[in-house]
């Protein structure tokens, strides 16, 4: 389930529950609506208990677009082990930030 709320220029995206090519084409409608919703974004993942490529890829999309327009991403609430486990298998572990606010380096 994908939850959009959108308060003046900020936007707060909630994704909970599988995140994998079932869900990509919703997943993607859902990043590409808070992308164009303000400028900053709140991602929350703590919710989230399957995750594949597709789903990192879209991830990775909206970070990329939201650093391209000079929009900001940060994140709330914990970052699920589903989560850092598919990170881990894909090799991109490298990409995740060390810092809890913050998905991507």
């Amino acid at each position: 389930m994908f939850e959009l709320h959108v308060e003046g220029s900020s936007a707060r995206l909630q994704l909970t529950g599988d995140l994998t090519i079932q869900q990509a084409a919703e997943l993607k409608e859902s990043c590409v609506q808070a992308v164009q919703s303000g400028d900053s974004l709140v991602l929350n993942l703590s919710g989230v208990t399957r995750i594949d490529l597709a789903g990192l890829q879209i991830l990775c999309a909206m970070h990329r677009a939201l650093v391209d327009e000079g929009k900001s991403l940060t994140l709330q609430g914990e970052i699920p082990k589903p989560f850092k486990e598919t990170v881990h298998i894909a090799g991109f572990q490298g990409c995740l930030s060390a810092d809890q606010t913050r998905l991507w380096k």
